[in-house]
């Protein structure tokens, strides 16, 4: 097993950068990176932090075991992808993810975009009902599409409200789905 500076400098030419470069990346003159390379000091928590938000595998650094080893080939490229996703990117493939896992694919949100919560409190005006009755009805009505589809067996649905939105008490009750007998969960 190498020890600390061994492993550092390996860390360094692994990231493909010289001396000068990996210490601005953690905040230190040239002259400090050598001596942390040459055993003669041992840099502090800020410098690890800098370090290991540039890549440094700091677990590696300080126990000697590699935080990838602990992941399959598989599991280190989806990691690296997914560090590379937008946002949104990132939530649709996790919708996707979660929809193949048995255990998962059992629980939907309905959430409504700023978008849908402009049009729905439109049709609440145009209907003379309530904001938080015209949630309910739609995300009800959402519901039992979802439940009504072949591939819902077994499905929860929560429906919640929006920041700012209150869905009263009478959002609270179960309803069922009308094909296959599953309960709709709805929270507040």
């Amino acid at each position: 097993m190498s020890d600390f500076k061994t492993r550092l400098k390996e860390e360094r030419k692994r990231l493909g950068l010289n001396q000068e470069k990996f210490a601005q990346i953690g905040g230190i003159s040239k002259d400090t990176q050598v001596n942390y390379e040459s055993g003669l000091r041992v840099p502090d928590a800020d410098y690890l932090i800098s370090v290991g938000a540039a890549g440094v595998d700091t677990q590696y650094l300080l126990s000697g075991v590699s935080s990838e080893r602990q992941l399959s080939a598989q599991e280190r490229e989806l990691l690296t992808a997914s560090r590379l996703l937008s946002e949104e990117a990132f939530a649709s493939v996790m919708a996707m993810v979660n929809s193949l896992i048995p255990d998962r694919r059992r629980k939907l949100t309905i959430r409504l975009t700023d978008d849908e919560q402009s049009i729905v409190e439109a049709m609440a005006i145009e209907n003379g009902v309530s904001v938080s009755d015209m949630i309910h009805e739609l995300a009800l009505s959402q519901a039992k599409k979802i439940l009504e589809a072949p591939e819902a067996k077994g499905t929860q649905v929560a429906v919640h409200g929006k920041i700012q939105q209150k869905i009263n008490s009478d959002i609270h009750d179960n309803v069922t789905g009308p094909s296959t007998g599953k309960k709709i969960v709805k929270k507040r």
